[in-house]
């Protein structure tokens, strides 16, 4: 099966993830340039180096070609991709909750019109903690303080 590798700025250590071992053909760094309006331009610009360090690295660890496309709207960019490769199945990290996340549906139907599955993966540690993520960062702190046997902040 044909398989795609999308990085996004939600995870850029594929490397060591369960996508190291997905056997794709080619990977794809692209996020949501469209929610990046909001930022500060020196945020963008971060955003931007931090792809393309994440891609290169993806790239010479998975031994696959790597493209870098930050320029255009994420659910065109990745049909695009998926169909000018030939791809038959996406894999990525699952984005969590915000404004990446919040296109999956709109991604994973537009990939469905070019004969394109997304699966998207958790790491193992992530379904472990994700549990104690049910309010603000510093309730779910205090919860991993708590797990990890360290004193809680005051």
């Amino acid at each position: 099966m044909r398989t795609g590798i999308w990085l996004h700025e939600e995870d850029l250590f594929i490397e060591e993830s369960p996508l190291s071992e997905a056997g794709a053909c080619c990977l794809l760094a692209t996020g949501d340039p469209s929610s990046w309006h909001r930022y500060p331009a020196s945020k963008v610009s971060w955003l931007k180096a931090a792809m393309s360090d994440g891609a290169k690295r993806a790239g010479e660890s998975l031994r696959v070609p790597v493209e870098l496309k930050l320029d255009k709207p994420l659910i065109e960019t990745l049909a695009g991709w998926a169909k000018e490769h030939r791809l038959e199945q996406i894999v990525a990290m699952r984005p969590e909750v915000g404004p990446l996340n919040d296109q999956l549906p709109g991604l994973e139907r537009r990939l469905e019109e070019v004969d394109v599955t997304l699966h998207l993966v958790d790491r193992p540690e992530d379904l472990e903690i994700r549990p104690l993520a049910t309010a603000g960062f510093f309730v779910f702190w205090k919860k991993m303080q708590k797990r990890l046997g360290e004193p809680a902040l005051k």
